[in-house]
């Protein structure tokens, strides 16, 4: 169990990130026990049923101005509270996870908005690459008590299924056409400047 003394430390250590800086300069991988990848969507226009994807990976690199992150989701870990729901995702009427097994996100440009950032990149599910843009907002950096810089950070966002070719119920009114995403991250910075992986991975199927 971790000392109640160290967790005071670490939160007495947060502070704000570099001035103009999204995420500070390094190499930065997402620590997914701290992490969350979660949608959600309207059913029956009278209510909204959530979601999460429980195995992912990312990396982000930066100089203190420019960012470039990779991420990539198992689509098959995706759970909403229903084996049946989740089985139904699955199939061909919605991610077809057995020929698209994996959801990407690339961020290639990173701007400044007020007091949060505008992201913008590309997202890549069933099969299909759209462009994304995402609401950025940083928690702030803190060491934590087994002395790993961190970097909070989360990624808000819309998209419209139809634009990934998921056309189950035409109408919308079953399922709706919007999606929410809600990606909330803890990176650990690299020790010694240490160069992040180019290409996030999942480690590999048992």
């Amino acid at each position: 169990m971790q000392d109640p003394a160290d967790q005071g430390a670490a939160t007495r250590l947060a502070t704000p990130p570099e001035a103009g800086a999204m995420v500070p300069a390094g190499h930065w991988t997402i620590d997914p026990e701290h992490s969350s990848v979660n949608f959600s969507i309207r059913h029956l226009g009278i209510t909204t049923l959530r979601g999460r994807f429980a195995e992912f990976a990312g990396t982000v690199e930066s100089d203190g101005a420019n960012v470039h992150g990779v991420g990539v989701v198992d689509v098959k870990s995706v759970h909403t509270g229903s084996d049946v729901r989740d089985r139904h995702l699955l199939s061909a009427d919605f991610l077809d996870a057995e020929r698209h097994p994996r959801l990407n996100l690339e961020i290639t440009k990173v701007r400044a908005n007020r007091d949060d950032y505008i992201v913008e990149g590309e997202i890549t599910i069933n099969g299909v690459t759209r462009p994304i843009t995402l609401e950025a907002v940083t928690g702030g950096v803190a060491k934590d008590p087994y002395g790993h810089d961190r970097c909070g950070l989360e990624l808000r966002s819309e998209i419209t299924r139809r634009d990934f070719e998921i056309t189950f119920d035409p109408s919308g009114i079953l399922v709706g056409e919007a999606v929410a995403l809600e990606v909330d991250l803890s990176l650990m910075r690299s020790p010694n400047g240490g160069s992040a992986a180019p290409r996030a991975a999942l480690p590999a199927a048992s």
